[in-house]
């Protein structure tokens, strides 16, 4: 018997480069903010002040942010759904507390 090669039907094909394609681009806009992190860890560098350590957390967090919000902008083969969200939109922070928000989902990074 020879080699048999299975070849890819249809919807796993799209499944498979929809899920490579998502890889690479979070990976894209990922390691950048890594390397940032990486390198203002060095002793040279490093913040001496717990304001400055603060600060830089902020600085990381929102350059995270914006190259996720990016990629997830590209990635226009992705559905998100939104509903249920505008009530928590209008109410959250109104105490002056922050908010900290952890969601539920499904999809192929759980697995």
């Amino acid at each position: 018997m020879g080699c048999m090669r299975r070849r890819c039907s249809g919807d796993r094909c799209r499944t498979w480069i929809g899920r490579s394609g998502f890889l690479l681009v979070f990976a894209i806009f990922t390691i950048p903010c890594w390397l940032l992190a990486c390198l203002t860890e060095l002793p040279c560098w490093a913040p001496r002040s717990a304001e400055r350590l603060r600060r830089r957390g902020r600085f990381m967090a929102r350059a995270v942010w914006a190259g996720w919000s990016l990629a997830m902008r590209l990635c226009c083969w992705l559905r998100v759904d939104w509903s249920g969200v505008e009530p928590l939109r209008q109410k959250a922070g109104l105490v002056g507390r922050g908010v900290f928000l952890c969601v539920n989902h499904q999809s192929f990074l759980d697995t």
